[in-house]
């Protein structure tokens, strides 16, 4: 990808939200997904300072636009940085829910209902210290700093950011002498290669995989990973990126060709598009554990603020026991938790 030109007053990032260039460094408004492959090569590299928007969730794109997961990773693992969070109250209560699920998953985590013998199946994993052998003794302010609006103004040394009644943002540099103004709505922009689009519409095969992407979320210069599993003629999404319904149709494939999604985990690569699948489609099969499925409701119910008990409306949801044979397209799936930093799923199948 093309590396980005900073202008002024302010940058508008290529995939969404605002850059402003001040005495204390980067300060960015709004973060949609994806967000950390417009900045980490930049001169003074990801932004240590992120502003929340007014709204987290852009309702017509189906996506987030505070989507911090990854910059966080980015900061605290490769740079040692804290990142510093600017927002409302109200705001910081619902981050904090989304931050937990995301980075280091539920609070409880309780397996018996999910295999097929309970504690007694081979295998049955203490899920609850894998967990803390990634997580180590860290707490979630290690990671971010919630810096909190008092009269709609917060201040980082000469540098002073005031939420306006109307949602736009003001910053004030006294070292840089800057007094500009920044859009407090945040869009989103596309941002993938689809390759070369295929003459005639795509007929899926007996059996095949379609990727999606090659690479992952902090790569700048690929898509993020996903791929299709093609099953007599009919395709199951596993993990769907960002915009992989649009993907599709600039690639010639109808969207109505994939019935079903499978979700293993709730990292922001791929959950996101799970979400926006949801939003976009008719009525989607989403095959996952209860485990996963709530940590996914609860980090998207506090995104949108939209009721739990709505979000599992939008879709069909069926509950994977660990051991037990699911007949999907087919074909014959077998499911497991997988070794990581948040309860994740893996699966085998025959056909």
């Amino acid at each position: 990808m093309a590396r980005i030109i900073l202008t002024e007053p302010y940058t508008t990032l290529p995939r969404g939200g605002y850059l402003v260039e001040t005495s204390v460094g980067y300060i960015q408004f709004g973060a949609p997904p994806e967000t950390i492959k417009d900045t980490m090569l930049l001169p003074r590299s990801t932004p240590q300072i992120f502003v929340l928007p007014g709204e987290f969730f852009h309702v017509t794109k189906g996506i987030s636009v505070a989507e911090l997961e990854f910059p966080l990773y980015y900061n605290f693992y490769l740079r040692q940085k804290k990142t510093y969070v600017v927002c409302t109250e109200e705001q910081r209560e619902q981050f904090k829910v989304v931050l937990q699920e995301s980075v280091f998953g539920p609070e409880v985590v309780d397996l018996r209902s999910e295999y097929i013998n309970g504690e007694d199946t081979f295998g049955y994993p203490d899920m609850r210290a894998e967990m803390e052998h990634f997580r180590g003794n860290r707490e979630l302010d290690d990671l971010v700093r919630f810096v909190i609006f008092k009269n709609d103004k917060v201040r980082f040394n000469n540098v002073t950011i005031e939420k306006k009644p109307g949602g736009d943002f003001a910053v004030v540099d006294e070292d840089l002498k800057k007094d500009i103004s920044v859009p407090g709505e945040v869009g989103y922009n596309i941002i993938y290669d689809a390759g070369e689009r295929m003459p005639e519409p795509y007929q899926p095969p007996l059996l095949g995989v379609t990727c999606l992407g090659p690479s992952h979320g902090f790569d700048p210069d690929d898509n993020t990973s996903g791929f299709i599993m093609w099953i007599n003629h009919q395709g199951i999404m596993v993990d769907p990126p960002v915009n992989s319904t649009e993907w599709l149709r600039k690639s010639n494939v109808n969207p109505k060709h994939i019935s079903s999604i499978i979700l293993t985990h709730c990292h922001a690569d791929h959950d996101a598009g799970t979400f926006q699948k949801i939003l976009e489609e008719g009525k989607i099969t989403i095959y996952t554990t209860e485990t996963v499925i709530h940590s996914f409701i609860r980090k998207y119910n506090a995104l949108t603020r939209i009721p739990k008990k709505e979000l599992f409306s939008l879709f069909d949801f069926v509950p994977v026991v660990i051991g037990r044979p699911y007949i999907i397209n087919g074909a014959i799936f077998r499911f497991n938790y997988a070794l990581h930093s948040i309860p994740s799923l893996s699966f085998e199948y025959q056909f």
